[in-house]
């Protein structure tokens, strides 16, 4: 059985592209975030730690599966391309953009090494320079896994069904802890179904955008609040063993939420264009955002010195300091795509465009 990509639900999803800008944004501004609480301020030991480490395990479910679904959605044409197609315009894509900002990033954190506060892996020789280049990606990951993704759901493409049930069988043991040996490279494995899902099923899901019931929405809100609030209980009681076993229910349920929820709320915000257009540049830029966030993050916390505070001063500096860090990527995002534009975009040698 060959799955529902097709060239009619292609053109349905460039229509309603405005609210997968919008589901964009919201996954990366949640990965800036995520990485403000866990990459600065946890570090600067606030004694409100828990309650943003919990903050941040609430959001696990919805962050990086937004992006991967999201990603999934929008390269279903590339599936029903030639193979060279696929490999060049899709996975050596990717690929040029991860390790030419995997140099870079480690280049930058190399000038002050004595000062990096916050918890990244860098590589300082040979041998983990190869393993980032290969099988333990660094934290641009997200690159690093949509080049074996494209191949792999080529791969699956006559059988979605059974490729999406193998890949959610790994993402679960990945979600158990079974698979922490092969670093951020299981995290990858953890978002395989949800990319999978979105470029196998792209008509089915934009099936739902035409739905205008308020009681769907609510009704998806409210499920998966319920889903997380037994994810987390379990998690707290048994740990990540046992919730695991349940994390893609909720993640799926959450995918759900989104897929019923942003369409609406792209309607709503196209109200204020002003506010409108800020999301869709968000989330027309990622790429920029989520190369750039770290670097700037560890300089943030480089000239920020010892903070502490309240759990209050937290929220205010996590705001804050997200504020600050996605303006500063956009800018400088803006600025390099001007003067070295190759460190976004390969050259056509690489991925074949004429």
């Amino acid at each position: 059985m060959v799955s529902n990509v097709s060239i009619h639900e292609i053109k349905e999803s460039k229509k309603r592209v405005l609210w997968l800008d919008f589901a964009k944004a919201f996954a990366i501004i949640a990965v800036v975030v995520t990485h403000v609480i866990t990459k600065f301020l946890i570090p600067l030991d606030f004694r409100s730690s828990e309650i943003l480490v919990a903050f941040i395990v609430a959001f696990q479910p919805l962050r990086m599966p937004v992006f991967f679904l999201v990603s999934g959605l929008l390269g279903a044409s590339a599936l029903i391309k030639p193979w060279r197609v696929v490999l060049t315009r899709k996975t050596a894509s990717y690929y040029y953009i991860y390790v030419i900002w995997l140099v870079l990033q480690t280049v930058s954190f190399s000038l002050f090494p004595n000062h990096i506060v916050i918890p990244t892996v860098v590589a300082n020789d040979l041998v983990s320079i190869f393993a980032q280049l290969t099988y333990d990606p660094s934290n641009l990951w997200y690159l690093w896994a949509l080049a074996l993704f494209f191949p792999i759901a080529k791969m699956g493409l006559r059988l979605p069904r059974a490729a999406i049930v193998a890949s959610l069988l790994l993402a679960t043991l990945a979600a158990m802890g079974l698979f922490s040996e092969l670093g951020l490279a299981s995290a990858a494995l953890l978002n395989l179904p949800w990319f999978l899902l979105g470029s196998y099923f792209s008509s089915s899901l934009m099936s739902f955008v035409d739905s205008r019931q308020s009681r769907r929405i609510w009704l998806s809100i409210f499920c998966f609040a319920f889903l997380l609030a037994g994810y987390l209980g379990i998690r707290v009681a048994f740990g990540s063993l046992f919730s695991g076993l349940i994390y893609n229910i909720v993640a799926f349920a959450g995918l759900i939420m989104i897929v019923y929820l942003f369409p609406r709320l792209a309607t709503i915000l196209r109200r204020c264009k002003l506010l409108s257009s800020l999301v869709v540049y968000i989330g027309r830029n990622t790429v920029q955002i989520y190369v750039l966030h770290v670097p700037i993050i560890t300089l943030v916390g480089y000239f920020a010195g010892s903070l502490t505070g309240s759990l209050i001063m937290a929220l205010l500096m996590a705001i804050i300091t997200s504020i600050i860090v996605i303006a500063a990527s956009l800018v400088a995002g803006s600025v390099l795509q001007r003067l070295i534009p190759f460190i976004f975009s390969p050259p056509k040698w690489i991925s074949g465009v004429s």
